[in-house]
């Protein structure tokens, strides 16, 4: 049985998945569309497509690979019922295939973005929120580069008839920026600036979306609250799932060209808090100071005037700052908030580490929390002020509350972790994970659920040598393997 060419319906499976070949499209529309042994005419996907170009409602971005992108055109031929559509199933795709979930074509595949999610789980770690991962001699992040995401068609069709190998597209949907533009205007143009229209097709979604994001953002976050170590609660502004991937978008294909100093080691690859503290492990002197209100104090204006001192031309700097601001400012929750914030303070870590370097102080900050060390107390307390003064030129305050210079007597801890002889955890942290482990072996029907919880404290702990073969350890191994065949054992019996 053949299948009659419905070519709205074709218009909007490009859509979805563009870049995409005619053959992509049509295995697309066959598996999650068709049923049984029907047939489709491949040749009327290509003379359709070929007329659409004409017309420019769709533009070759890949010649090799017969690939073919919505141009602004096509994106206007789509109704409105169809552009929120492609909006929240492409962007809900787009989300799995960065996180590695993505599979070939299932039965479920175009179930929909909830546009009122966003999970707190995946939440980017920021300011107090440390990443638990093992220590390692400290060096420095590797040099960031884009991030270009797989072909969504590609990635897709898994096991059908596409190509062996696909092509990295530098912007998005579009092999180039300059591409790009030419599927919003017929006019050339060679400039790197971009406008919310160019935006859009890059990312293959609706510029009304994008300009809902950065108009209304408030509609697009999930607000709540955690605890702080230091007492009292911390407000986050979690993005939604549609703005969420957004965000990723630029962050991998914009941010990435932002420089970051090697004194920052916060929220970086390949980096940890053990890469911060080991610097200043068995020193005289150990002052510490934090930035208050660190994320809140970057705003939109500041940040739109960083990117073009930064590079970016003047459009795209006032876009990717409202995309990426609420209410004015960074929020706490976003995944492009902690490079922004590593970068924002480059000349200031640049200043500070220099002049550290020429007292025979080390330096090194993490988010908010800044650590200067050494043998010489009246050089540290110079390099305080120096820091609050260069701080403040920024709009920068320092939390005076927390401000401290600890000497080899007592207890000298930089972020999270005792430097006095080795970086290890402190004694209240240990007692806190002992309690937690404690509680599970009496009363595991509390900790089903948590059993992954409890594996990251244990393996944060094994990853310090002084830790690792401790009677301490081997008991919470035992523990967690009893509450794992326990939570196996609850489980298969309400099943």
């Amino acid at each position: 049985m053949s299948v009659r060419l419905n070519p709205s319906v074709t218009l909007l499976a490009l859509a979805i998945i563009q870049p995409a070949s005619a053959s992509q499209v049509a295995a697309f529309l066959k598996h999650s569309l068709l049923e049984g042994n029907a047939k489709i005419s491949l040749g009327e996907f290509e003379d359709l497509f070929k007329r659409w170009a004409e017309s420019r409602k769709i533009i070759l971005v890949h010649s090799k690979c017969g690939l073919y992108s919505l141009t602004a055109t096509g994106n206007h031929s789509l109704t409105k019922e169809m552009r929120h559509l492609r909006d929240r199933t492409r962007l809900f795709l787009l989300k799995e295939m960065r996180g590695d979930k993505l599979t070939a074509l299932g039965d479920s595949f175009l179930e929909l973005a909830d546009a009122s999610s966003a999970g707190t789980q995946g939440l980017v770690l920021q300011e107090e929120q440390r990443p638990i991962t093992g220590p390692a001699p400290r060096r420095q992040a590797p040099r960031r580069g884009p991030g270009y995401w797989p072909l969504l068609g590609k990635q897709l069709l898994v096991g059908s008839a596409v190509e062996s190998s696909s092509p990295s597209f530098r912007f998005g949907s579009f092999p180039s920026l300059k591409l790009c533009k030419l599927g919003n205007s017929e006019i050339q143009d060679q400039n790197d600036d971009f406008n919310v229209t160019d935006l859009a097709l890059g990312i293959g979604v609706s510029p009304r979306l994008i300009s809902s994001f950065m108009f209304d953002a408030s509609d697009h976050y999930r607000k709540f609250s955690i605890s702080k170590k230091s007492g009292g609660e911390r407000t986050i502004h979690a993005p939604r799932t549609m703005l969420k991937v957004v965000q990723y978008w630029i962050l991998d294909y914009l941010l990435y060209k932002l420089k970051i100093h090697r004194a920052c080691t916060s929220y970086q690859k390949g980096l940890s808090i053990y890469d911060n503290a080991y610097i200043h492990t068995k020193m005289k002197y150990v002052a510490n100071f934090d930035i208050e209100n660190f994320f809140p104090s970057i705003t939109s204006v500041d940040l739109e005037n960083f990117l073009i001192v930064s590079g970016f031309e003047k459009s795209a700097s006032s876009i990717i700052s409202k995309i990426v601001t609420l209410n004015g400012s960074l929020p706490q929750g976003a995944p492009t908030s902690p490079i922004i914030s590593n970068a924002f303070l480059f000349e200031f870590d640049e200043s500070m580490h220099a002049l550290c370097e020429e007292k025979s102080l080390n330096y090194s900050r993490y988010a908010d929390d800044i650590t200067i060390s050494g043998n010489n107390y009246a050089e540290i307390l110079d390099c305080i002020k120096f820091a609050e003064i260069q701080l403040n030129k920024k709009k920068f305050f320092l939390n005076r509350k927390k401000t401290r210079v600890t000497g080899q007597t007592s207890r000298q801890v930089v972020t999270g972790l005792v430097v006095n002889v080795i970086p290890q955890p402190t004694r209240d942290y240990r007692r806190r994970i002992r309690a937690m482990f404690d509680c599970a072996a009496k009363n595991p029907i509390k900790y089903f659920g948590r059993t992954k919880e409890l594996a990251g404290h244990l393996a944060y702990l094994s990853s310090f040598t002084n830790i690792r073969n401790s009677k301490a350890l081997s008991k919470y191994i035992i523990i967690l393997h009893e509450l794992r065949k326990a939570e196996r054992i609850e489980k298969t019996r309400e099943g």
